[in-house]
This record gives C-alpha cells, structure tokens and sequence, in this order.
C-alpha cells in the first residue's frame, strides 16, 4: 500500500509513490525529499515532484491538491517544493500563475521550484 503524503514527508524514505484523493480524482505522485541545489544555492529540505497524474482532467482539483501539499510542506518545516521536467505547457504556465519560478535551466528541460514562504 503506497503512503499518504503526510506519511511520506514523516517517514525515512526518500523515495515513494504516493496517492491522493480529492473530489473523486486519484492523483499518484512520485515524489523524492531531500536537499536540491536549485540556481547555484543548496536549499536542504526540497520536496521533488517527478511525476504526477491524475485520473480524471479538467476538474479544478490539482488547486486543493496544492494548497494541501504547500500546507504540509510548511508544517513538516520544507524549504520548498520542485517540479522536475515539466513536460506539458499547460501545467507549467499554470505551476508559473501558482508561484513558482523556472529553475536550473541549463537542463534542456522546464524545471520549476517554489518557497514555501511565498504566498
């Protein structure tokens, strides 16, 4: 049984599927935690998306899915959260409207972060 996000930001994984449900929608995320070097500055506890999908599209839900992750992220003590190769524009401009920033682009791919503190 795969953990819960807030399982999996208390446990000593550093890697995991995780799932969550909102609004009848599945989402089941890759995750990874840990320290990142994000633009030349090591950042020490960085929550890493690195890959998410959802069940069903279109339904307004991946916002309650991210006020919730932001929320835990900010009580378990995080320093911020990262999107690793975002593959999708839509996603990524609409990750862009939610804050983040594009990151670390000497990769050849969109990587985005966002602080915890920004609200």
């Amino acid at each position: 049984m795969l953990p819960t996000l807030d399982e999996f930001l208390v446990n000593s994984q550093r890697n995991s599927y995780v799932k969550h449900h909102i609004n009848r929608v599945v989402y089941t995320i890759y995750l990874r935690k840990g320290q990142r070097y994000i633009d030349g500055r090591l950042y020490h506890k960085v929550l890493d998306i690195g890959n998410i999908t959802a069940s069903r599209k279109g339904t307004g839900s991946f916002a309650v899915l991210h006020k919730h992750i932001m929320s835990s992220l900010w009580a378990h003590d995080f320093d911020g959260i990262y999107v690793e190769s975002v593959l999708n524009d839509q996603f990524a401009n609409h990750l862009l409207g939610l804050g983040y920033t594009q990151v670390n682009r000497h990769f050849q791919t969109v990587n985005l972060f966002r602080g915890v503190w920004v609200g």
